[in-house]
């Protein structure tokens, strides 16, 4: 009877939800930038939108039409722009009561973005802004300077308290800044339709650059920034009845190329990972139904990718293992030595207070961040970090409500940077308030730097503010150039009503530890 009661009862929820929510609040449509400008930045047409979108529902309250549905409604018109009275046609159809357009402008190294918000009820346009930047590292803060400005004649609405399926809520409100000054972001992707659950950095084809490695629930995607935006170098399908988990990708066999490392669920929840590699240009398998979860993780000697088995009735069974190459095949080395109920997901190993001794910090399901010693003692214990919506069944019952599981924990990585020492990167996403076990809901999400010293967890800083946190990696994106931490989010879930869309976005890792 749950099973039934659960969906009718959600269901019911957001179909009384919708016209209170339309009373309550504005409705807005905002359509794809025109962009101006003599470097290849087209793809901030629809880039730029989904920020703008995301912060004026976040600062004002307001509903925002889904930037896909609105892109989806104008691909009859193959990108030319609309009269005024087009657009307040367009809103009409949404039922929206504003309709905002923008123009993207480069200046030199610097950029200018004029908006103007037009009241679809009349015909007066009910705001016009200019915003300036010096440099595109400042366009994500002046995107909420635009939004403040468009959205100040808002009636102040209560934000709806229902999570929109499928979806990201816009945050209710400013979070908390960790002590000093959050880092910018320097690039923002285009937008990917795929939903992101995990983000990786090799050289998958050999060619001395780094490539991005994106894995989404049953296809891996590999992209190679050029010239300011995102080339699909390849993808790779997985079989339907695989679920993709966790990737990571990493040169460990020393053939030139790197290995994509793919974490993967096949039927009844049984551990199917798998290995592919570039062969004749395009990612081949090179290993198949491999019963391992597998995570690279930092170990005294440099990084090591690891493994960990699963059992019927738990989802972590055995040691945590080293996984190294022997004749051509992925096998189990040795064991490591780790502090009780330290599982593959999540740990790194580093010597964060310069005394020559390795601690072990982890993320573990349902447990706070965890700093142990050499000798297994508990040092300090940190916030809650690493949250994520990927749920993985430890034991399953006829009735799928009552099956017994948890969330994986989100990574966690030690960097090291001169004059710096260790510190550490988790990613942080909160939670909007849960209806339902199974139905979780973030509002935003945000990757926070930790440091550990005289027995305590600090933040030290954090990126701005991004939608759910899917995964993120650190590295250089070309050889001899500075490491950058790359941050995939998730602005839309793939569910019933939504298509999937997530964004990549690189921040300087020194210019941000810097501050």
């Amino acid at each position: 009877m749950r099973s039934i009661v659960r969906p009718i009862l959600l269901l019911g929820l957001l179909v009384l939800a919708a016209p209170l929510r339309a009373a309550e609040a504005p409705v807005v449509v905002v359509l794809p930038f025109e962009v101006t400008s003599p470097q290849r930045l087209d793809y901030l047409r629809e880039t730029l939108v989904h920020l703008l979108a995301g912060r004026i529902a976040e600062r004002s309250g307001a509903t925002v039409v889904p930037p896909w549905k609105v892109v989806e409604a104008l691909q009859s018109r193959a990108g030319s722009s609309l009269t005024d009275q087009e657009a307040r046609d367009l809103g009409r159809s949404f039922g929206a009561r504003y309709v905002l357009s923008a123009r993207f402008t480069t200046v030199g190294e610097g950029f200018r973005i004029d908006g103007r918000m037009l009241d679809v009820a009349s015909d007066r346009e009910a705001e016009s802004v200019t915003v300036n930047g010096e440099k595109l590292a400042s366009l994500m803060p002046r995107l909420g300077d635009l939004a403040d400005a468009l959205t100040k004649t808002f009636p102040a609405t209560p934000r709806p308290s229902l999570p929109a399926v499928g979806g990201v809520l816009p945050p209710t409100g400013q979070m908390p800044s960790a002590p000093g000054v959050s880092p910018g972001t320097s690039w923002v992707s285009r937008r990917l339709p795929v939903e992101i659950r995990g983000v990786g950095l090799g050289d998958v084809d050999g060619d001395g650059t780094n490539e991005i490695v994106v894995l989404a629930k049953h296809e891996v995607h590999v992209y190679r920034r050029q010239a300011n935006d995102l080339t699909l170098l390849t993808s790779y399908q997985l079989d339907r009845s695989l679920e993709g988990l966790a990737v990571d990708v990493a040169d460990l066999n020393r053939n030139g190329v790197a290995e994509v490392y793919v974490t993967a669920l096949g039927p009844g929840g049984a551990l199917a990972s798998l290995v592919v590699e570039w062969a004749g240009g395009a990612l081949r398998a090179v290993e198949k139904e491999l019963p391992w979860y597998f995570r690279l993780v930092s170990l005294r000697d440099g990084p090591a990718l690891v493994g960990q088995r699963r059992a019927h009735d738990k989802a972590f069974d055995g040691p945590v293992r080293r996984m190294v190459w022997q004749g051509g095949k992925l096998v189990p080395g040795e064991d490591l030595r780790l502090p009780p109920h330290v599982t593959v997901y999540s740990f790194t190993v580093a010597d964060l207070d310069g005394d020559g001794q390795p601690e072990v910090v982890s993320l573990q399901p349902r447990t706070p961040l965890t700093v142990y010693g050499s000798d297994g003692a508990v040092l300090a214990r940190g916030a809650a970090y690493g949250q994520t919506k990927l749920w993985v069944e430890t034991k399953r019952s006829q009735n799928a409500d009552t099956d017994e599981g948890f969330y994986l924990p989100g990574r966690v990585l030690a960097v090291n940077l001169p004059g710096q020492g260790a510190r550490l990167l988790v990613g942080r996403n909160h939670e909007a308030a849960a209806i339902f076990d199974r139905l979780r809901t973030f509002t935003s999400g945000e990757v926070v730097s930790l440091r550990w010293q005289r027995g305590e967890v600090d933040e030290i800083w954090q990126t701005e503010r991004f939608a759910y946190v899917a995964d993120f990696q650190v590295g250089p994106l070309e050889r001899g150039r500075e490491p950058m931490l790359v941050v995939a989010s998730v602005t839309n879930f793939d569910g019933w009503f939504t298509a999937p869309s997530s964004y990549l976005s690189l921040i300087p890792l020194k210019a941000s530890f810097g501050r």
